[in-house]
């Protein structure tokens, strides 16, 4: 890798006329930062984990709403309307992408997950504000403002990740493999800790709705980190940059 990081500004400094890379913030670099402890490739995957945590933890919650809805489809109708919602989103996304800059977009993910969450948590699982039938419908368009949100979130991290070396996009993947497996042992635990179905389920979202806030708490100080900052910056500063298949930086070009 360090071969290939050489090659690419090598040629970045024979297009620029220098052998250096300077950013808008006024940090020059002949080599890029160093993700020292891999801490903004483990961030990367928590990330994954986190835009993928809020449709999971409804799903993973199988038994509440089949107690809560019994003799309901409530576990495939969330799936029909998640898949539904997550289409039109990819349409609106592609809007946002001229509109809106990244970092606003993921975090419009995280903030829809958050809220949405501590709604359900508060008026449907804990005080169950609504009748069976209302409560039924509001955890449906709960799902599908999820969807919308993560579905934003997904192919903006994803549109963020590509500026970095393709291990970082390695890493987003590997969070959202990593999610079912998260929100399988909260559920486990919250089950084990309480007997009683309402407190349980309160407590398994209350902790996914932890984890969003961290995973958002954690990409706003990794995106601000010299380490993102000097590829982006990299990125923006070229109008092309040409990735070879076994290259983790491009070479830049006029």
């Amino acid at each position: 890798m360090d071969e290939n990081l050489s090659r690419g500004y090598v040629q970045l400094g024979k297009a620029r006329g220098m052998n250096e890379f300077k950013s808008s913030d006024g940090f020059t670099h002949l080599s890029p930062p160093v993700d020292k402890f891999n801490c903004i490739y483990l961030a990367l995957i928590l990330g994954g984990i986190g835009f993928l945590l809020p449709y999971n933890s409804f799903i993973i919650a199988v038994d509440y709403f089949q107690t809560r809805y019994p003799g309901t489809t409530v576990i495939f109708d969330m799936s029909v309307v998640y898949i539904a919602m997550a289409f039109f989103a990819v349409f609106a996304n592609n809007i946002l992408v001229e509109t809106l800059s990244l970092n606003m977009r993921i975090t419009f993910g995280y903030v829809i997950s958050f809220l949405t969450l501590s709604f359900v948590i508060i008026t449907e699982i804990s005080w169950q504000l609504f009748t069976v039938t209302a409560s039924y419908n509001i955890n449906l368009i709960a799902v599908a403002i999820v969807s919308l949100g993560c579905t934003v979130q997904q192919s903006s991290f994803y549109g963020y990740t590509s500026m970095l070396p393709s291990r970082y996009t390695q890493a987003v993947m590997t969070g959202e493999s990593i999610a079912g497996l998260w929100v399988s042992i909260n559920r486990i635990l919250t089950k084990y800790m309480m007997k009683d179905e309402r407190k349980n389920t309160s407590l398994f979202f209350g902790l996914s709705n932890v984890t969003i806030l961290m995973c958002f708490l954690l990409h706003q100080v990794v995106r601000k980190s010299s380490f993102v900052q000097f590829y982006i910056t990299l990125c923006q500063e070229r109008n092309r940059i040409t990735l070879e298949p076994t290259e983790d930086v491009g070479l830049v070009t006029e």
